[in-house]
């Protein structure tokens, strides 16, 4: 007896049949098999496909996988073979394409059959059967189709994924033009790509990929479709097809953050101007920076404050006043505004010396970094000249965190340093803390100042321990990582001490899979799919990277949307002023349960490239709870496009439980984005957390926090970077969904030291020092 499955992922204007029989460990494999393309074509037109199989069992199994073509006449055609082995949870994906007429001159009703066989018994153990339809070609010569994976039927948010094929069958050239639309469910088209006159030779064809989100356009769900269409010289259509699918209302059980811009009535709406510095140099790719923002609870009364960036020397320093509203305090607290600000860049707040004051770190474009220590009565002290964190020649610094690498109780430092005036890399810092107010340049761990590692275009960074051992790790993500002027990001194991007085990092960016070449834009990190490790999200000019942790502490990218992908890539975004498409371009980033529903969700500021005329709009990602995003960036609220070169910060500013994020850039209005979950009614629960180290670094970067709550683990870290040259607020954030406490809450500290706590309630900000 066949049992039926269901395919992971449904498919537009396809028809499968699964079977399963039972043969050992085999079953443990499955399976999914689609068209990419659609599942008809013109003799002679390619169709493309792709298998894909999950070990979901706990052992290391090897099967055997094919893909045959049955023709109208019943003869079977072999299109592919393979016997993959997987490690248990390994997903490994086969795609390829071809054209009937290679095979047979038939023409009608095939089927396409992706299958798995037992590596013993060689019998079928899963099987897909795909309907295809095969016509003659047309009489002008020219066929178009579009299809894809889908899924055809989804609810709002899910991305759609499709392939167009257009070919020439004919037997003279052709000047063909192909346009791509999106058509919603009341008819209103939306241009997605508008292509070039290009010229076809008899036979030739091509196959493109896209994909896009309907929440992008529009919030309607129901039926929508993406048509391809070709046209010829005169601009005449001559060839279509159409990808249907449908988006489906929400659950009633998702609650969907919302957020309001709240900036103009807190009274931190200043508006800023970009002034580019033409006298700099002849560099095009040089980042000026100038839009920096750090959060802290500066003065101790338990609100969190923003420290705030701005090139032209308007810096902020905004204390929370406990009512919704913020005081600019930044020339009482001895801060620089005006002249002596002038090239501010970007800013981080950390506790130097563990007195329980955050101390500040204002990095600069061409001019020296500066450090100001927190005298705990509301004002600062300028320390740079004591410090030893500036460089003999002044570099364009731009993103800082903080960790403390050799668990001295001390937070150690680096430093990103972008490309200067004339294009020339300048080398980034690691600099030690000597717990003294002072601190030396040890970028010699790294490989010295003339090391690859340290000389691309460094934009990005933060301490984590990603492998969990104990030592802070350091992920570096660099601009335009694939020019050979700059470098791919790099993970730098913490190995510990070398036992000599040095201390130990090895770079496993290539053997771990975190070496991506990238134009990284920022960092968050989360174990988002609960898997108890924790995943490295890249935002970049052009698709974003999700490097998933796998067992051994290796990476796979999931940002797409193939099985086991997170959907989350988001390649191109609706351009504001033109039909077309652009290229996403996401920058600063983080994941917090914004919905309090106990999944880690993500948002992404969006912001041009160097004040650039054309906008991008940021995107908030909800998780699906199943490994998949759905972008709702419409339903949230955050769809706003009004900076350039973004950063956002992230804190429960008001206390009620949901986070809120602040976002500025170069030019226009800066955005406070308050969480309306509670006026809303959002019923789910929370738990925030403050920690306090005393052997440990005092503000206990680095310490992993394991929430168990209705038996789920619940994992978050301490990480003071990452940001796009920014710094998040510290106080860790948990969602509860309807559990009103937390079943024991586990606090791994940097020093070794082990604390849990038990039965602690829900719908408080709680402070646990290290005991």
């Amino acid at each position: 007896m066949h049992a039926i499955w269901r395919s992971l992922i449904g498919f537009a204007a396809t028809t499968c049949i699964l079977f399963s029989l039972a043969y050992g460990q085999s079953t443990a494999v499955t399976l999914n098999f689609v068209t990419l393309t659609a599942p008809h074509a013109a003799i002679g037109a390619p169709i493309a496909y792709q298998l894909a199989v999950t070990n979901t069992g706990s052992t290391t199994i090897q099967i055997i996988t094919n893909v045959q073509l049955v023709a109208p006449d019943a003869t079977v055609y072999n299109i592919f073979a393979s016997q993959p082995t997987l490690a248990p949870g390994q997903v490994k994906i086969a795609a390829g394409q071809f054209t009937t007429k290679n095979l047979t001159s038939q023409t009608g009703g095939f089927v396409l059959k992706g299958f798995t066989r037992d590596i013993v018994t060689k019998q079928i153990v899963y099987e897909t059967d795909i309907p295809l339809v095969i016509s003659t070609v047309p009489a002008n010569g020219v066929y178009a189709s579009i299809g894809g994976q889908g899924p055809a039927s989804a609810v709002l948010g899910y991305t759609t994924d499709f392939e167009y094929v257009v070919a020439n069958l004919g037997s003279t050239i052709q000047t063909l033009t192909v346009n791509t639309t999106l058509v919603d469910p009341n008819g209103t088209q939306y241009v997605l790509t508008t292509g070039k006159a290009a010229n076809y030779k008899a036979g030739a064809n091509t196959v493109s990929a896209g994909e896009t989100g309907t929440t992008q356009y529009s919030a309607l769900t129901g039926a929508w479709s993406v048509r391809v269409d070709v046209l010829n010289g005169s601009k005449a259509v001559i060839a279509t097809d159409t990808f249907s699918f449908t988006r489906n209302p929400l659950p009633s059980t998702i609650f969907v953050p919302t957020f309001t811009n709240t900036a103009s009535t807190a009274g931190i709406d200043v508006q800023r101007t970009f002034i580019n510095n033409k006298a700099c140099g002849p560099a095009t790719d040089k980042i000026p920076g100038g839009v920096g923002a750090a959060v802290a609870d500066y003065d101790g009364d338990g609100l969190e404050d923003l420290f705030v960036n701005d090139i032209n020397g308007n810096n902020h320093l905004w204390r929370n006043n406990g009512d919704g509203t913020f005081t600019d305090m930044a020339a009482a607290a001895g801060l620089p505004v005006g002249v002596s600000a002038v090239s501010s860049s970007g800013s981080s707040f950390a506790d130097i010396d563990n007195d329980g004051n955050p101390d500040l770190l204002i990095l600069f474009n061409q001019t020296p970094n500066r450090l100001f220590h927190n005298n705990g009565n509301g004002t600062f002290t300028e320390i740079t000249a004591t410090a030893g964190i500036n460089q003999v020649t002044p570099q364009n610094n731009i993103s800082a965190t903080w960790g403390d690498y050799d668990n001295d109780g001390y937070l150690d430092l680096y430093v990103t340093v972008h490309a200067d005036c004339n294009g020339t890399n300048q080398n980034d810092h690691l600099y030690h803390n000597n717990g003294n107010l002072t601190f030396t340049d040890v970028t010699n761990l790294l490989g010295g100042s003339t090391a690859a590692d340290v000389n691309g275009r460094g934009m990005v960074v933060e301490f984590v321990d990603y492998n969990q051992d104990g030592r802070v790790d350091i992920y570096l993500g660099n601009d335009v990582g694939t020019q050979s002027f700059s470098h791919p990001n790099v993970l730098w194991r913490n190995d510990g001490s070398d036992g000599k007085g040095g201390w130990i990092f090895t770079d496993v960016s290539a053997a771990s899979g975190a070496g991506v070449a990238v134009s990284s834009m920022g960092i968050g990190q989360s174990d988002y799919n609960r898997t108890g490790r924790y995943s490295l999200l890249v935002t970049n000019f052009g698709p974003n990277f999700l490097l998933q942790q796998q067992s051994g502490n290796t990476f796979l990218q999931e940002q797409g949307d193939n099985p086991g992908g997170a959907h989350v890539a988001r390649g191109n975004v609706p351009k504001p002023s033109n039909p077309g498409t652009n290229q996403n371009i996401t920058w600063g980033t983080a994941f917090y349960d914004f919905d309090n529903d106990t999944w880690e969700d993500i948002y992404m500021a969006g912001g041009s490239l160097l004040n650039g005329p054309t906008q991008y709009p940021g995107a908030f990602f909800l998780n699906n709870q199943d490994g998949t995003f759905l972008d709702l960036t419409i339903l949230s609220g955050t769809a706003t496009v009004n900076t350039s070169e973004p950063t956002a910060v992230f804190a429960d500013f008001n206390q009620d439980g949901f986070m809120d994020f602040f976002q500025a850039g170069l030019s226009g209005h800066p955005l406070l984005f308050m969480n309306n979950g509670l006026s809303q009614g959002n019923p789910n629960h929370w738990l925030e957390l403050k920690l306090v180290g005393t052997t440990s670094n005092r503000d206990a970067v680095g310490a992993r926090i394991v929430a168990s709550v209705g038996g789920v683990n619940l994992l978050r870290t301490v990480v003071n970077g990452g940001a796009f040259q920014g710094s998040n607020s510290l106080i860790q954030h948990f969602g509860l969904g309807a559990a009103t406490q937390v079943d024991t809450l586990t606090v791994y500290w940097p020093s070794g030291e082990v604390q849990t706590l038990s039965n602690v309630a829900a719908g408080q900000r709680m402070t646990i020092t290290e005991q």
